[in-house]
């Protein structure tokens, strides 16, 4: 369910931005298998970084890009929060990672959006979502970056989207 709700904000960003996807960076922090990186590559996002603090995660997602003929679109790294998000910025940024470590670093987070970009958090139980929107809210305010914010459930989880 929370790779769903990020691969619908994904599908939404790529109908918001038909004609520009070439341009438009896509981040996957915490990308696991690399499914949403890959996806983002699939649709025509450039460029596409993914990172994962765990090497194997970061192998088997390189690997499953060459299976989907996008390893050459995706740049992986083995990488932690925030490090993944140093001196990197892009356009989305999806997190599919736990409530917790989320808001830990929700600075790190926010500051690597681009101006008009979006930040798809999930990984988030349906309880928690009011406790990280206030957390990431109360962050947007601190560094002076007005937002928008809208969540969608599926099942016990939902998501966090911040523009």
């Amino acid at each position: 369910a929370t790779t769903r709700l990020c691969a619908g904000r994904l599908l939404d960003c790529r109908d918001r931005w038909k004609r520009e996807l070439e341009h438009r960076s896509v981040i996957d922090a915490g990308c696991g298998s690399g499914i949403l990186a890959i996806s983002a590559a699939c649709m025509g996002f450039a460029p596409v970084r993914g990172f994962d603090n765990d090497p194997d995660a970061v192998r088997i997602a390189r690997e499953n890009a060459c299976i989907n003929s996008v390893g050459d679109a995706i740049a992986f790294q083995d990488a932690g929060l925030p490090d993944g998000l140093e001196q990197r910025s892009a356009d989305l940024i999806l997190a599919n990672i736990q409530a917790d470590v989320l808001t830990a670093n929700a600075e790190a987070f926010l500051g690597s959006v681009n101006k008009g970009g979006v930040l798809c958090l999930s990984g988030i139980l349906r309880e928690e979502c009011a406790e990280v929107e206030a957390h990431f809210r109360s962050a947007a305010a601190r560094m002076g970056r007005p937002a928008d914010f809208d969540s969608r459930a599926e099942g016990d989880w939902c998501d966090l989207c911040v523009q």
